[in-house]
């Protein structure tokens, strides 16, 4: 019987970008400032195609949602699992939903 040490630091940070790479729509996580902190492939595709990619000073709530952040972030704080969203742009309507991550 062989045991193996469990990944960890940057090994496991990688195994989860690629576990979440592999995700069929866009992921996008960012902090509760709406800071991006990771991005999968289908979400930089996403950002790509809008001229955001690579943005450092890219915001969630102001640039890709148009939503007052303490609103959501209020929602959150009552309790709801997840607040939907519609989004709107050239290409038309579509659905964004933002979930609480425990730190």
């Amino acid at each position: 019987m062989t045991v193996e040490k469990p990944a960890s630091g940057p090994m496991t940070l990688q195994l989860v970008a690629s576990l979440l790479d592999g995700l069929d729509r866009p992921l996008l996580v960012a902090d509760r400032r709406g800071q991006m902190l990771f991005t999968n492939l289908h979400a930089q595709d996403f950002l790509l195609a809008r001229g955001l990619n690579g943005r450092p000073e890219l915001n969630l709530f102001r640039d890709l949602l148009s939503a007052d952040s303490k609103e959501v972030l209020a929602q959150l704080e009552r309790g709801e699992q997840e607040v939907s969203l519609s989004v709107e742009s050239s290409e038309g309507k579509s659905g964004a939903r933002i979930r609480w991550l425990p730190e």
